[in-house]
């Protein structure tokens, strides 16, 4: 079975490239953030506020499939998509927070080096 690609408009990859820029925006910011004792759930919040007052955006997970933060946490052993919780992070933890924009965009932090 043959499958064909579907190529992309100018608006199309304009699209994605702003959804890119947004979810790097707010991963800049919450960066310096993630640090040992901090919670998953405390970084939600400000990555919400940003999205929110400072993009004027609407974050993609909230509610999505009954989803309730905006941002999606993986840390150690979780693959992908956690939800965030009051749980804290410690020492030698990697943490993995995504903002989803029409397409998913993560990046992984250390809190110290072990």
């Amino acid at each position: 079975m043959a499958r064909t690609i579907a190529l992309k408009s100018a608006q199309d990859l304009g699209k994605a490239r702003e959804a890119g820029r947004l979810a790097a925006e707010v991963l800049a910011m919450i960066g310096p953030r993630v640090v040992p004792g901090v919670s998953t759930e405390a970084l939600d919040r400000p990555c919400h506020e940003h999205i929110v007052g400072v993009q004027g955006t609407v974050p993609a997970n909230v509610g999505y499939l009954g989803y309730p933060k905006t941002i999606l946490t993986s840390v150690n052993h979780v693959v992908c998509h956690g939800i965030p919780s009051a749980r804290r992070r410690t020492r030698c933890t990697i943490a993995t927070p995504e903002r989803a924009c029409g397409w998913s965009r993560a990046w992984s932090s250390p809190s110290n080096p072990c």
